[in-house]
């Protein structure tokens, strides 16, 4: 992911889009259909009138699922260290490793 990530931000600058993002789509599949691309950073902006841009406030739903989870374990932070990768970190090995999804997204579209 990472590495794929790196060669979109490469080929973004390379064919001239400045201001943008590389991102990947479709998370929630295996790693072999998703989808690299960029955003406009500016699609990501809230202009303000009369101040300067700025990325767009998002707001956390405090019933959903991810946001329970947290309030559940969060007292567990002051003495323990609950780190979850963000992301897969490996390119290649078994598809289990590969695969492994974040917690966010575990909670977001549950297994079938």
């Amino acid at each position: 992911v990472y590495k794929r990530q790196g060669i979109t931000g490469a080929l973004l600058i390379a064919h001239g889009f400045t201001g943008y993002l590389a991102s990947v789509q479709r998370l929630v599949e295996d790693t072999e259909k998703w989808m690299p691309g960029g955003v406009p950073l500016c699609l990501l902006m809230n202009p303000a009138s009369g101040k300067d841009p700025r990325i767009k406030a998002i707001r956390i739903d405090l019933k959903s699922p991810q946001f329970r989870e947290y309030h559940e374990i969060r007292d567990s932070w002051k003495s323990h260290s609950n780190y979850l990768y963000p992301l897969a970190p490996h390119q290649f090995g078994p598809k289990e490793l590969i695969d492994k999804r974040t917690r966010t997204l575990q909670l977001e579209h549950p297994p079938k």
